[in-house]
């Protein structure tokens, strides 16, 4: 599912943002799949493996196997991989000031 579904999104992106041309777009389209493959696999496994171990956690833990555990799995999934990523973003400017007291200063 993931090799299908990276494959055609990074081929169909390659191919918009390549010169124009037959030649060149098709090249275009192989090279971008060539070079995020490794990204998009890496990141299917470790989607992939994190909801396992927590599916399989949970049927241990409450002794039955139903489909709230894969809606649990799918939720604490998406919560964990969320939680990896700076909810400020990129830029340093963005974070709160470290002086909680003081506030922010309006001019």
């Amino acid at each position: 599912m993931g090799v299908i579904g990276g494959g055609v999104f990074q081929s169909i992106k390659g191919f918009r943002n390549a010169p124009v041309g037959v030649r060149h777009r098709l090249r275009g389209s192989v090279n971008a799949v060539r070079i995020r493959a490794p990204q998009i696999g890496g990141s299917f496994a470790v989607w992939g493996g994190l909801f396992s171990t927590i599916d399989c956690g949970l049927v241990k833990l409450r002794g039955k196997e139903d489909p709230w555990n894969s809606i649990s799995s799918g939720a604490l999934t998406g919560a964990i991989l969320a939680a990896r990523t700076n909810p400020f973003g990129d830029d340093p400017n963005q974070l709160p000031p470290k002086d909680h007291q003081q506030g922010y200063q309006y001019q």
